[in-house]
């Protein structure tokens, strides 16, 4: 399945905003880096770099709703605390 074009990308990704926010604060928030990131981005030619900001685009997200589900989750939150403690670690580590 081929890519969404930039606009049906940014149309999905403000639908989701308001699915996961709401008209809260937090959906605003989220509305607002969604459109701050494809106005900063919006000069942009090169359709090699175009393709890494959409694939960015939709990692970020993806992100997001990852850790927002989380909060219902133990075993996920779990998981991922056991993660986050031993990337700190080994950076503490590779610091010494």
């Amino acid at each position: 399945m081929p890519l969404k074009t930039v606009p049906e990308l940014y149309r999905d990704l403000l639908r989701l905003c308001q699915y996961v926010g709401g008209s809260s604060a937090k959906g605003d928030a989220l509305r607002s880096t969604v459109r701050s990131e494809f106005r900063k981005n919006a000069g942009e030619t090169d359709p090699e770099q175009i393709e890494v900001q959409k694939f960015s685009a939709i990692r970020a997200m993806s992100n997001y709703l990852l850790l927002s589900s989380t909060g219902s989750d133990e075993k996920l939150k779990a998981a991922m605390q056991k993660s986050a403690e031993s990337q700190a670690a080994q950076e503490r580590k590779s610091a010494e």
